[in-house]
């Protein structure tokens, strides 16, 4: 009698899948969806700066290493799932917890600079398409301070521990700061930050008389916007029992999962304002009798047709 023997393949595939259970797969999956979504936006926002013939900003630079930061996020939190992630500690050998855990430290430094590189390409992108002297000195303190905070938060990411081996590994000789202090002081920062970040520009564009169309752009802008605050602070209240499990490799996966996609929502909602020409572009080739007229910028619009769609406050020029 013949025996029909499993194929390379075939033992590769289950081997990874079994790796991946216990909610490994679903951060896995998750991971993968998300950064392909940011992708797409980010590829759009380039689109229609290309379609526009102007060139690109700083604040387009930010979202573009933002979005390779987080796409590197997401390969890390794979690796993480394949190496133990989302599993019980007493299911995986010794080596494959050290690997978990190594790969979070790693994770907890990705997460900190696409977060703080997205608020920084919103502030910047509000710096160029404003002229209001006011607004664009509250813009320029807040990046300042956004990146201050950003740089100091990874450097103590990066060096919690000294030797950085006991930060996954508590067996070694060491001392480590309080995760709970800067876990928390990072939180609240980064909730306090969305929060002023997205309620900055309201002053000025609330006394603008908007079609209804481009009320529910705005809407939708400041409806993703604050959804990721929503995710923020979900994501903080979950902390707490990160900080103080037993089982790390089993209690960090719900840390993932929504740090993940708060990432690259904030990368959506940074460039969603960009993204009205580019849907805009494909509906005048779909339906050209039916293109808008053009309304003139409003007087505390700076240059030209492109920094009026970026808060979807008009519809640029054939």
């Amino acid at each position: 009698m013949e025996i029909d023997l499993p194929t390379t393949e075939l033992l590769i595939r289950n081997d990874f899948t079994t790796q991946l259970d216990n909610g490994g797969t679903t951060v896995f999956v998750i991971s993968i969806i998300f950064a392909i979504l940011s992708s797409v936006v980010v590829a759009g926002r380039l689109a229609s700066r290309l379609s526009l013939g102007n060139s690109f900003g700083l604040d387009d630079v930010a979202i573009v290493v933002s979005l390779a930061v987080s796409i590197a996020q997401s390969i890390v939190i794979c690796l993480q799932c394949k190496a133990g992630i989302g599993k019980h500690g007493d299911d995986i050998s010794q080596q494959s917890r050290l690997e978990s855990l190594k790969l979070f430290w790693v994770f907890q430094c990705t997460y900190k600079i696409t977060i703080y590189l997205t608020k920084a390409s919103i502030l910047l992108l509000y710096i160029r398409i404003f002229v209001v002297t006011p607004f664009r000195r509250a813009a320029w303190a807040m990046l300042v301070i956004v990146i201050a905070w950003g740089v100091g938060s990874t450097l103590v990411a990066i060096f919690q521990c000294q030797p950085i081996r006991r930060v996954y590994d508590i067996s070694a000789a060491g001392n480590c700061i309080s995760n709970t202090v800067v876990w928390y002081a990072n939180g609240g920062f980064n909730i306090t930050s969305d929060i002023v970040i997205l309620l900055m520009p309201l002053p000025v564009i609330s006394s603008l008389q908007l079609l209804r169309k481009d009320r529910v752009g705005l809407i939708l802008v400041f409806t993703v916007g604050g959804v990721v605050t929503v995710i923020s602070t979900y994501r903080m209240t979950i902390l707490n029992g990160a900080l103080k499990t037993l089982d790390p490799t089993w209690d960090v996966i719900q840390v993932l999962l929504w740090s993940c996609v708060e990432t690259n929502l904030a990368i959506t909602c940074a460039c969603l304002p960009m993204l009205r020409h580019f849907f805009a572009t494909i509906l005048r080739r779909l339906f050209p009798e039916q293109t808008p007229a053009v309304r003139a910028p409003p007087s505390f619009w700076k240059g030209s047709e492109e920094n009026i769609v970026c808060l979807e406050l008009s519809v640029p020029t054939h």
